[in-house]
């Protein structure tokens, strides 16, 4: 069913009253409220052998099915006329049904406010399921019916059932200790966020406090206040029980601080924060506890403004950040790393000039521990920031920022077959990309730089701009557009990226002939004579290209036009050096003027004509004539 109704509900469900209809939303209600039978789930320790369960399985499945009901087919002000009968029929008789449904199967995963001990020790629901249902709760929130039955239950809901979803566990704190490298690879990615309970469970509360925030946004923040302060007191007890869970309740209430970042700004609330911050998480960048050191870091990131912190404030946590870069746990010099990118965009850099050298090691060792985008996005922050002040590290910044690509390909330095960027590199590779152009361009003014990175830039483009570097092509021309527009000449090495990017074009790349249209206009034109020297492939390959586009393919007229630009640009760099080619090139344009519809993309070909006249007018007027009708156009 799930699959079935991906694009449309099947015919049988326009009539919201009809018998197959009312069975079968009977059948998925009854599998979200029905207990599993008795144990709950195999007598396993073993995680995945419980969410494999299949009476789990179906029991995610109806969950899957129940949200897509509500928020894609229940809603009747966005369902078009032929289902406003069943969304009208969902919305008011059976959406309260399925609310109640999965708040009963929470409940018995409630926690006594600002404990980490569940109301049932035995009760259990597995994770995907939890972030089922609480996102069918945040959508619950937007409409008058289901409000109705939630108001009553806010306060549990919020801080009984949402918020211990937010606190660090048992299980972070495993990983955290026997594999911090996967610590941070899933508090990063993305694809782990779509099915966490902690996400889920944050957007419900950010959610609440933004759409029911009469409800909602006193109840929060009077509970965080108390759960900072009466993690304070816990802190300092001689119990250790109470001072482990309160480390854990005091992770939560931090990450709520900065989830409600923007709630927080606000001009309502924004004189707690500047308080708040310097009582309850200045004093945590010297916490024992590493996952309180880097929620510390989290929390001053998402308030890295000046004008709202003020400059002492600010700078007392830019100096904290910067002396965890050091820290001697992994996930927390991650953390800082990325929370260093607020301040610096900031401008705030009198403060990191000093330890730039500093701040740079640091940011190579973690390049090569772990493959993540946002460490680089900050590199790429303090790169802008910097600009010509970065030129003395530039070869040391792009000579590592390409081991960890050829890294992310599975290849040390190697230009071997079979290098390729698996799916868990490909952003942190497009990150790599992307400060390697920031640091070109930091280097514009300075072109004798730039010879100096060909060495470990050329082989790693020769890789990435074949269809083993599908995923990053256009950052790969990119790049390859600074080195062959700044660089003082165009060495034989840069013109060795000439062929794959020909190849590429012919073979699969052809999407990508506007990026392309660059970097090989600057092999024309900077370095004609290499291009027409005898022998060489070039001129071939770029008539190969034009017909590729032109007339092999057929290209649509608006994407065509950088083959058209690609002839003109020899025709007006090559003067009286390219006479055999001419009859071809205006042979192949008046081939696709014959079928071009768009007057500008007409306009564009008209202009390679223009330029093979200006080229030599009696050679083109010569050919013109040789072609029917071509003096018609």
């Amino acid at each position: 069913f799930w699959s079935a109704s991906f694009l449309e509900l099947p015919p049988m469900f326009r009539d919201p009253r009809s018998p197959e209809t009312v069975v079968w939303l009977q059948c998925f209600l009854l599998a979200v409220s029905k207990p599993v039978p008795d144990g709950g789930a195999p007598q396993s320790r073993d995680i995945d052998a419980r969410n494999s369960w299949p009476w789990w399985k179906t029991k995610k499945w109806a969950l899957h099915v129940a949200g897509r009901l509500f928020s894609r087919y229940g809603d009747p002000k966005t369902s078009p006329l032929s289902r406003k009968e069943f969304a009208q029929s969902f919305m008011t008789e059976w959406s309260p049904r399925f609310l109640e449904a999965h708040m009963s199967l929470l409940a018995p995963l409630r926690r006594p406010i600002g404990s980490v001990a569940r109301v049932d020790p035995a009760a259990w629901l597995p994770p995907r399921c939890m972030n089922l249902c609480m996102q069918f709760l945040q959508r619950c929130l937007h409409k008058k019916v289901t409000y109705a039955i939630m108001r009553p239950h806010m306060q549990s809901l919020l801080l009984e059932l949402a918020f211990p979803e937010l606190c660090f566990d048992a299980h972070d704190a495993n990983l955290w200790a026997e594999d911090p490298l996967e610590y941070v690879r899933k508090g990063y990615d993305i694809i782990e966020d779509l099915y966490s309970p902690r996400v889920a469970a944050i957007g419900f509360i950010v959610e609440a406090c933004s759409v029911r925030k009469k409800d909602s946004v006193n109840t929060v923040l009077q509970f965080m206040a108390s759960a900072l302060q009466g993690c304070a007191e816990a802190m300092v007890g001689a119990d250790q029980v109470a001072r482990d869970a309160a480390y854990c309740v005091k992770d939560g209430a931090m990450l709520l601080v900065g989830a409600l970042s923007d709630l927080l700004r606000s001009k309502q609330h924004r004189h707690h924060l500047q308080p708040l911050l310097q009582r309850f998480v200045l004093p945590e960048f010297e916490s024992p506890q590493g996952h309180l050191r880097a929620k510390a870091t989290y929390v001053a990131g998402k308030f890295a403004e000046p004008k709202l912190l003020g400059d002492e404030l600010f700078n007392g946590l830019l100096e904290r950040i910067v002396g965890l870069l050091g820290d001697a746990e992994l996930p927390v010099r991650v953390d800082a790393v990325v929370a260093l990118r607020p301040f610096v965009e900031e401008a705030q850099l009198d403060a990191l000039r000093p330890i730039l050298p500093q701040l740079l090691n640091n940011f190579f060792k973690l390049i090569h521990e772990v493959e993540n985008e946002d460490l680089v996005f900050t590199l790429e922050t303090l790169v802008e920031q910097f600009g010509k002040e970065i030129a003395p590290f530039a070869f040391g910044l792009t000579n590592n920022l390409c081991q960890a690509l050829w890294r992310y390909m599975g290849q040390e330095g190697s230009e071997e077959e079979g290098a390729d960027l698996d799916d868990s590199g490909s952003l942190a590779a497009v990150a790599c990309l992307r400060a390697i152009a920031t640091i070109l361009e930091s280097l514009s003014s300075l072109p004798h730089l730039y010879p100096q990175l060909e060495p470990v830039l050329v082989p790693l483009l020769r890789k990435l701009l074949t269809a083993e570097g599908q995923d990053v092509f256009e950052e790969a021309l990119e790049i390859t557009s600074y080195l062959t527009y700044f660089a003082p000449t165009l060495s034989p090495a840069l013109w060795s990226l000439w062929s794959p990017i020909a190849k590429s074009l012919t073979e699969w790349a052809i999407d990508y002939m506007d990026n392309a249209l660059v970097p090989m206009d600057n092999f024309i034109s900077r370095g004609t004579d290499f291009f027409l020297a005898p022998g060489s492939p070039y001129i071939a390959q770029t008539f190969a290209i034009a017909k590729h586009v032109l007339v092999d393919v057929k290209v649509p007229d608006e994407d065509a036009t950088a083959a058209a630009k690609l002839l003109e640009c020899v025709l007006l760099n090559c003067s009286g050096r390219v006479d055999d080619w001419v009859a071809h090139f205006v042979g192949l344009v008046l081939v696709r003027l014959e079928e071009a519809r768009s007057w500008l993309f007409q306009d564009h070909l008209v202009c390679v004509v223009a330029a093979a006249l200006y080229y030599n007018p009696v050679l083109a007027l010569g050919v013109l004539q040789h072609h029917d009708g071509g003096m018609g156009h």
